[in-house]
């Protein structure tokens, strides 16, 4: 929900997400992108659904980002051993990255000083 005026008046709200809670909110110049366990929602500013997405992949998703300046996709990770990057523009996944492959020179620097 957005509130406008001195008076805090109701500007816009919807449901993105209808039996789960909002992890996480990112803003881009098209609209809101919401994230909660299950599920990615992507709206407009004033409401309407861009796209909604699920997919077998999601597991306990606790954040997002922007996976580049250029704003076109994002990174979605949580409870599963992957990330996964989304194309905004077309809400779809583009690309699933094993995790174990993005920790490991952590996990190598840290034990080898």
């Amino acid at each position: 929900m957005s509130l406008h005026g001195t008076e805090l008046q109701k500007y816009t709200s919807w449901i993105g997400h209808r039996h789960e809670a909002v992890k996480q909110i990112l803003i881009t110049d098209k609209g809101i992108l919401s994230l909660s366990e299950t599920s990615v929602h992507y709206a407009q500013r004033t409401g309407p659904p861009i796209w909604h997405l699920t997919d077998p992949s999601f597991a306990n998703l606790q954040c997002m980002g922007f996976a580049a300046k250029a704003q076109r996709e994002i990174l979605v990770a949580g409870g599963q051993n992957t990330m996964i990057k989304i194309d905004i523009e077309k809400g779809q996944v583009t690309e699933v990255v094993g995790i174990q492959f993005l920790l490991f020179p952590l996990y190598h620097a840290a034990n080898h000083k």
